[in-house]
């Protein structure tokens, strides 16, 4: 998929230059058009690439499947005047400056600051592949620090929610004492979200241990292997589930560091909890 997310001041988004609310629809194989006129590959397994238990991917038999994105106009010079917001583009917002951004929007009540937009795990792979290659960073553990480094959909959303709830008044006495927005979300507002912080960073952390699919995508030598793949090989060598005593023991080893890391965040996780469900 090769498209161009263009972020303005106005947060407007168009994909190849089509406003995204402007004039944009995702057509699926065999169902709006005729794969002669979009162009579509008619083995292409309905435009989705399958990964199945022998990890190999299904591409198509003729071209990758390839997102379709037609302009149409109800008018002929007529085009919508809506803009969308993209606030949240995965693995492509730090953390703090998540943070900042998200403190602001979330205090301000104007149109459009309720958008959000979420792009599918699934349907990054094979861009996030191509980009990965173009750097040099392939069979790297760059492709795998980097992306989890940058927040995703979930966690700027429970950003959002949490700092919304922080009263107004609060803030209005940073203000009255010469605090801008920095200094707000430094001294006011990062204290505040440890405990989010907290479960962000446990929740980052599990995601990315266990993941399974980006290291096996990105990471192509042996000795690069994660220990998730590694439980796979570990597993296929041992002969499947029938020594259970043997997966077990493997699987209690690649959990350790995850325990020991919700042991470290235990007060801020159980705190940004019990805030989260004790109200009054």
């Amino acid at each position: 998929m090769r498209s161009c997310c263009c972020i303005s001041g106005v947060m407007g988004v168009s994909i190849r230059g089509v406003g995204l609310i402007e004039a944009a629809r995702v057509l699926s194989q065999h169902k709006h058009l005729d794969h002669n006129v979009t162009g579509e590959c008619p083995y292409d397994a309905g435009g989705y690439f399958i990964i199945n238990g022998s990890e190999k991917t299904c591409l198509g038999q003729e071209k990758p499947a390839d997102n379709k994105i037609f302009k149409y106009k109800q008018k002929p010079g007529h085009k919508w005047l809506w803009t969308a917001e993209m606030r949240s583009v995965p693995d492509w917002k730090c953390i703090s400056p998540k943070q900042i951004y998200m403190m602001v929007s979330s205090k301000l009540t104007s149109s459009g600051y309720e958008i959000v937009v979420q792009l599918p795990r699934l349907k990054r792979p094979i861009p996030l592949f191509i980009l990965f290659r173009n750097l040099g960073w392939i069979d790297t553990f760059l492709p795998l620090v980097v992306p989890a480094f940058f927040g995703n959909a979930f966690f700027i959303f429970m950003y959002r929610q949490f700092i919304a709830q922080i009263p107004e008044a609060l803030l209005e006495a940073a203000r009255l004492d010469g605090q801008g927005w920095f200094g707000i979300w430094w001294h006011v507002i990062l204290p505040l979200t440890r405990p989010v912080t907290a479960i962000t960073a446990v929740f980052t952390f599990i995601f990315t241990w266990n993941d399974f699919l980006a290291p096996l995508i990105y990471l192509q030598s042996d000795d690069q292997a994660t220990l998730s793949v590694a439980l796979n090989s570990f597993r296929n060598q041992y002969g499947g589930i029938t020594k259970v005593n043997l997966l077990m023991a493997a699987s209690l080893t690649t959990m350790v560091p995850c325990i020991l890391l919700f042991l470290a965040a235990q007060k801020q996780f159980i705190e940004g909890l019990g805030k989260g469900a004790v109200k009054g």
